[in-house]
């Protein structure tokens, strides 16, 4: 785990990080009093132009908010503008110092305020924070009948999880119109199934448990609406679309929403389009999440606290282990040596049993997808081990 647990009682400090162990990172503290204007004054000749993370500390010592940015002098001088927004003003009245630590890179500053975040928890953050951010999963299974939903608790008798992803409410409405889309059921698991093929021994006419049948949106295993193949093959063709990101149903969407809208039957063609949206933004966050779990495996170089250079050692889209980069014998060993730990080839081992750090993924993929010209700056798992032999590492056995 890169991020130690929460801290409690007085607040004396950022304390310690995981970017560079080896370091103690002392910030630099500015007490808030006068008039906006000779604060933000003074804030300015004391601040540094540079990336960092900053806090705010109220009158009894504690730690009420944390924040990033690439320009601190900027950023903090904006809390004491006139045209400040109402959250910065509030936050900001509550306040009786600041204090900031300057970062050698923005990624390494976007690392450390969610590693902050995670020590602290400071009450105006809500983004990062332990109890209010939970590892999500969309999930397929419910036999004899399954359906899609959203899980913080993966079963194994699932047939299928995509994630890890926040379990937000947008998210459970889009896993809702999956279903609907797709015709699975979204009734609980204790609802008896009766399919179309089934034998009973008590012949007689189910009556559906809901209006979905009615509506479309739904096969109707539990009223012999479907054999067992037939959903079998609605459960596949969604299975397709979560995992494989194929966009036919999209494609279905879109020209019934066009041919409602012909027929002015606009209230129904309000209903698909919705759905086709959503299905749509869906379909756009799993194919970024599988991009990212496939090909954000990668060393990638920076700056580091000490003046050198650091190794950000990042797999399936999360910066697992920061090191030294092998400028001499002994880094050299200790990246070779880290390396081994974080990309070991079977799943499950060492570092790379992944954590699923949904918020960490999401930091990865929104840094690279806003800097694309950094992924070229990124060296590959056989390129860093080739580097630290050249430095003088011993092959890893």
């Amino acid at each position: 785990m890169l991020y130690p647990e929460k801290e409690s009682g007085r607040f004396e400090g950022f304390g310690g990080s995981f970017l560079c162990a080896d370091r103690f990172l002392r910030a630099q503290e500015f007490p808030l009093g006068g008039t906006d204007g000779s604060a933000r004054q003074r804030l300015r000749r004391n601040c540094p132009a540079e990336p960092g993370v900053y806090g705010m500390v109220d009158a009894d010592d504690r730690l009420i908010y944390v924040g990033k940015s690439k320009c601190l002098r900027d950023r903090l001088s904006s809390y004491l503008s006139v045209g400040a927004d109402p959250k910065a003003r509030h936050i900001i009245t509550q306040a009786t110092r600041l204090l900031w630590e300057p970062a050698p890179h923005e990624f390494a500053a976007l690392l450390r305020e969610l590693e902050l975040i995670r020590r602290w928890c400071p009450r105006f953050n809500v983004r990062g924070r332990p109890g209010r951010i939970r590892r999500g999963y969309i999930a397929l299974g419910g036999d004899p009948a399954p359906r899609a939903y959203v899980t913080e608790r993966p079963s194994r008798r699932d047939r299928l999880l995509v994630g890890p992803l926040r379990p937000t409410r947008v998210l459970r409405q889009r896993v809702r119109m999956v279903n609907d889309s797709f015709q699975l059921r979204d009734c609980p698991d204790r609802t008896p199934m009766f399919f179309g093929d089934q034998q009973e021994l008590f012949p007689g006419e189910p009556v559906p448990r809901c209006l979905r049948r009615a509506f479309g949106t739904c096969l109707g295993p539990c009223a012999r609406g479907c054999t067992r193949r037939q959903y079998a093959a609605r459960v596949r063709a969604a299975r397709d679309f979560l995992t494989s990101g194929h966009t036919e149903v999209l494609d279905a969407l879109e020209r019934a929403m066009r041919l409602a809208a012909a027929r002015k039957d606009y209230e129904h063609a309000a209903a698909l389009r919705d759905r086709w949206q959503g299905l749509g933004e869906l379909h756009e966050q799993l194919e970024r999440l599988k991009t990212v779990r496939r090909d954000y495996s990668f060393v990638y170089p920076l700056p580091s606290y000490s003046g050198r250079q650091s190794w950000h050692l990042v797999h399936r889209g999360q910066v697992m282990a920061v090191v030294d980069a092998p400028r001499n014998r002994r880094t050299a060993r200790d990246a070779m040596a880290a390396m081994a730990r974080v990309f070991a080839a079977a799943p499950g081992q060492g570092a790379a049993a992944d954590p699923d750090d949904p918020d960490m993924i999401h930091l990865v993929s929104m840094w690279f997808r806003a800097h694309t010209s950094e992924l070229g700056r990124t060296l590959g798992v056989t390129q860093a081990r080739q580097a630290c032999l050249a430095a003088g590492a011993a092959p890893v056995a």
